[in-house]
């Protein structure tokens, strides 16, 4: 059968329903049905609304066909409006109205992801609470484990995804092999060489400088950086608490002493914010009015 196309104002009454659920996964049998074996195997001792839904995507990698496709839905509905996911939705209300009334109001009337790109923007300011700083890198970590649980990622990338990275077995190598091939279209570009040298659309190249300048931010969005600086950060950074770039500039401090792997993948890191300086996530956030400004 086709696909029916749902008027606004029924997408809408749709979300509203599945507020009102007030996060009960048993009260969202499209989730409850088909995620049942996994809600035993997985989330059998949690008994807080909201959190079952949160510990399903923790384990997205892990759930069967059915419920991983479930769970996947029902991510990039909560990514394009966040009242899909009432138990997120009800921590990050109060720093959404501080930071996000705009774009709150925006997903409300036409959802589009807006509201969570904003927040994951203010994720590290010094109002945010602790609480819903959580639900957001929940979220950004849920990325990395499955492109298609991300809303915008899924959406204005997966041409490129075919075309450039079809091979990549991993959201993380995917988002990898993007990158690599954004770095030599703007290398071609200092070089004068961009004929022959691939290049992403518009609309993907923008999502990926987004989905970079989080992995600048904290080495636990970076799982190819923590997984090589593995043993220096426990060598040098044991007590260093991930965030705000505390682990990348503790590794950079400690560069002369550091693994080859680490060091060489430091340095790429380095690289691709020398030459973009919006994948430098601190950055942004302290020169943002000057950014604009000039």
């Amino acid at each position: 059968d086709e696909p029916v196309a749902l008027t606004a104002k029924c997408q809408a009454e749709i979300r509203q329903v599945i507020y009102n659920t007030g996060g009960h996964i048993e009260l969202q049998p499209w989730i409850y049905e088909p995620c049942f074996k996994d809600l035993s195997t997985f989330c059998s001792s949690i008994t807080t609304p909201g959190q079952k839904q949160e510990c399903l995507q923790d384990n997205i990698d892990k759930l069967q066909p059915n419920c991983k496709k479930s769970i996947q839905e029902f991510s990039k509905e909560a990514e394009s409006d966040l009242h899909v996911d009432n138990y997120a939705y009800r921590i990050c209300k109060p720093m959404a109205k501080k930071f996000c009334a705009e774009e709150m109001a925006q997903d409300t009337e036409k959802p589009g992801g807006a509201l969570i790109e904003c927040m994951i923007k203010h994720k590290v300011h010094s109002d945010m609470t602790v609480e819903c700083a959580a639900v957001i890198e929940h979220y950004q970590i849920l990325n990395l484990k499955d492109f298609k649980a991300s809303y915008n990622l899924a959406k204005t990338c997966r041409d490129d995804f075919t075309k450039h990275c079809k091979d990549t077995k991993t959201p993380v190598e995917a988002l990898q092999c993007l990158s690599e091939i954004k770095m030599k279209s703007v290398i071609g570009a200092d070089q004068k060489e961009t004929p022959g040298v691939e290049q992403l659309s518009p609309e993907c190249a923008k999502e990926l400088n987004f989905n970079l300048l989080q992995r600048s931010e904290s080495v636990k969005l970076d799982p190819v950086l923590n997984k090589a600086c593995g043993e220096d950060i426990e060598k040098f950074c044991p007590n260093v608490k991930p965030g705000k770039r505390r682990v990348t500039k503790c590794l950079e401090s400690n560069r002369k002493e550091l693994s080859e792997k680490c060091h060489t993948l430091l340095f790429k890191r380095e690289r691709a914010i020398y030459k973009d300086q919006r994948n430098d996530m601190m950055l942004m956030r302290r020169c943002k009015g000057m950014i604009a400004k000039h």
